[in-house]
């Protein structure tokens, strides 16, 4: 049988926030009815990609400093919680947790296996 895998971009603060949980008590919680199909959430570990963002910042149009309170703070709290992930939370290495990343985030989702 083949299995069907849901992927959920996800983020630390909804890890600790409860949105992921609240998405599983409502949207997953009877997912294990239906055979073969699973879910995950992805999230950054907050770290740098190590690649040549500027073709990112540059679709963006502006530079990774002047990006945006929102993604500082993503980053900020990335970096200033220790979070142990749950068992249907999967760590992405070498990719920031904001929005910004997206992309970055996605490929790693395709990559994990």
């Amino acid at each position: 049988m083949n299995k069907i895998l849901i992927t959920i971009s996800s983020w630390v603060g909804a890890a600790t926030n409860g949105e992921n949980q609240a998405i599983r008590d409502t949207f997953l919680k009877n997912i294990h009815a239906f055979p073969g199909l699973e879910y995950r959430f992805f999230i950054g570990d907050g770290t740098p990609t190590g690649e040549d963002e500027t073709a990112l910042w540059a679709s963006f149009g502006q530079s990774p400093e002047g990006y945006g309170i929102k993604a500082k703070e993503g980053l900020q709290l990335t970096r200033s919680i220790v979070y142990t992930p749950k068992d249907d939370e999967i760590i992405l290495p070498n990719t920031p947790d904001d929005y910004a990343h997206l992309g970055y985030k996605v490929r790693g989702q395709y990559r994990w296996h």
